[in-house]
Formats: C-alpha cells, sequence, structure tokens
C-alpha cells in the first residue's frame, strides 16, 4: 500500500505527463496547419516528434509569433 505522499507525486508526474503529451499534440497539429514553409515545418515536425515537451515549448516560444 502506498503512504499518501507517494500518492500524491505520483498524481503530480501522471498531471504533468498528461499536460506534456497535450502541449505535444497542439504543438504538432499547429505546426502542420500554420508553417507555410515545407522545409521549416519539416524541421519543427522531426524537431517536435523526437523532443516531445522541450520541442513543443521550443515551437511555441520561437516559431509560432511569427505566424500571428
Amino acid at each position: 500500500m502506498l503512504s499518501f505522499p507517494e500518492m500524491f507525486i505520483m498524481l503530480i508526474f501522471f498531471v504533468f505527463g498528461v499536460m506534456g503529451t497535450v502541449l505535444w499534440i497542439w504543438a504538432l497539429v499547429d505546426c502542420i496547419k500554420n508553417v507555410k514553409n515545407p522545409n521549416d515545418r519539416l524541421m519543427w515536425i522531426i524537431l517536435i516528434a523526437l523532443t516531445h515537451f522541450i520541442g513543443a515549448i521550443l515551437y511555441f516560444v520561437l516559431q509560432r509569433p511569427k505566424n500571428r
């Protein structure tokens, strides 16, 4: 049986994991829909797909404002 602190830590990791996956999918979809240059799109898709959460953050920080 797990103690309360262990269950709480597991819940926190689960929530952050789900949030990271949602952000990852959102970044992939946004990249596919909004990046016009095919070479840039391919580069961002590969970066986001291989680095998961970090790639999604980089996409939204570096690329996304250019598309607005």
